[in-house]
Formats: C-alpha cells, structure tokens, sequence
C-alpha cells in the first residue's frame, strides 16, 4: 500500500513538473508575443537603462572633488560642473549662461574643472587658475580670461599673471595642480568627450550633461526636471 502511495506521489509530481513548465513556457510565449507586437517596449528599456548607467558615471564623476574650483555657491547640494578651456570662443560665450544660472540658484555650486586642449597657453591658464584658487579669487580671474579682447598668447597671459600677482610657471608638468589637469581629462575621457566646453548639472542625485550651451533657458529646464 506505501509503496503504491509513494508510485502515486512521484507521479503526481512529475505531473505538476510537466504543468509548471508548459505553464512557463506559455507565459515566455505570451511575453515574446507581446514584445514582438509592442517593440518600443524593449527600446524605452534600453533606452532606460542606458540612461541610468550614464547617470551612475556622472554622479561618480561629480562627486569626485578633489580637482574643483568653486566659483559660486560653495555651500549649495546640487552642482554645476564647468569644463573650459580658457582659450575656447565657445566657453567664452557659454559661461555667462553658466554664472546667471549659479546666480539664479543658490542652492547650487558652480564648480570650476579646466579643461585645457587649444595648447601650452591653455594649460598654462588653468594652472594659474589653480594658484588664483588658493586665494579664493579663481573667479576674478577666471572673468578676467574669459572677458579679454585679445587672443591669450604668452603676453597677455603675463599681464593677467601680473596683475593678480600670479606667476606663469616655466614647468608645468612639475606645477602641484598638473595632476589635477591629468584628472579633468580622465573624467572626459570617461564621457568619451573630445571637447569644450563641457557642463554637468547633478540635482538630487540625478545629472544631465551639456555638450556646449546656447542658452540660460537649456539649464532651467534642465534643473527643473532634474528636481
């Protein structure tokens, strides 16, 4: 009589085994089906999670600190990263938008991280930037370099060294900030960027970057989206 019970029993199960995996299979078929008749389903979910993993890699990025420069709002949770080359026509024109939005928003730091690519001059700047930095006034001169009328060639560089009384240094690669520079180009690199200027805005644990700016109005929406 048990060993007729336990016949039963195993039957019964191989029975339920069989259900469950046609039941599965059913239900694979059901989702193949609909996946196949709705394919912007799978595109929102690529799209989705592409979002989030470059969402990850900014937050990673922005919350490295050790190579910034605040300019504005140093107390503020959010942040707006700048990454300009000092000799950049776009960056010139661009980060006006940038300090009006800083202005506009207490609650969020603008952060300086140059980015020099145009040349020595270039380089050269961004580590005065640095020194000015040490003094708390990398945003006069910052203003100072983005506002000049003349291109920044080793004169003009000289006189805005003087007249903050910065020194150009003669060995960059020897400079305390060039690994700084070294860190900034990682970060790009990582974004698979090639050029400035370059903006991330993190409010609230979510970011967007900017590829270059037109206009004040990109980052307001930007900032109330993210929020």
């Amino acid at each position: 009589m048990r060993s007729r019970l336990l016949s039963v029993g195993v039957i019964l199960a191989s029975l339920v085994a069989v259900v469950s995996k046609l039941h599965a299979a059913s239900i694979d078929q059901r989702i193949e089906q609909y996946l196949m008749e709705h394919p912007e389903v799978v595109v929102k979910a690529l799209e989705l999670g592409s979002q989030k993993i470059l969402n990850a890699r900014l937050q990673d990025i922005i919350s490295y600190s050790d190579s910034d420069i605040v300019m504005v709002n140093p107390k503020g949770a959010s942040r707006l990263v700048a990454y300009i080359d000092y000799r950049c026509d776009a960056c010139k024109r661009s980060f006006q938008y940038i300090e009006k939005f800083a202005k506009a928003h207490p609650d969020v730091a603008l952060v300086l991280r140059p980015l020099p690519i145009l040349g020595g001059e270039s380089t050269l700047a961004s580590l005065m930037a640095y020194d000015a930095g040490k003094l708390q006034h990398a945003k006069v001169l910052t203003d100072e370099l983005l506002g000049l009328d003349k291109p920044l060639d080793s004169e003009a560089l000289a006189q805005v060294a003087s007249h903050h009384q910065l020194k150009v240094t003669d060995n960059p690669r020897e400079h305390w900030a060039f690994k700084h520079l070294a860190e900034n180009y990682r970060q790009s690199s990582m974004l698979n960027n090639q050029s400035v200027p370059l903006y991330i805005l993190s409010v609230k644990g979510q970011s967007q970057m900017f590829s270059g700016l037109s206009s004040q109005q990109i980052l307001e929406e930007a900032y109330q989206r993210l929020a």
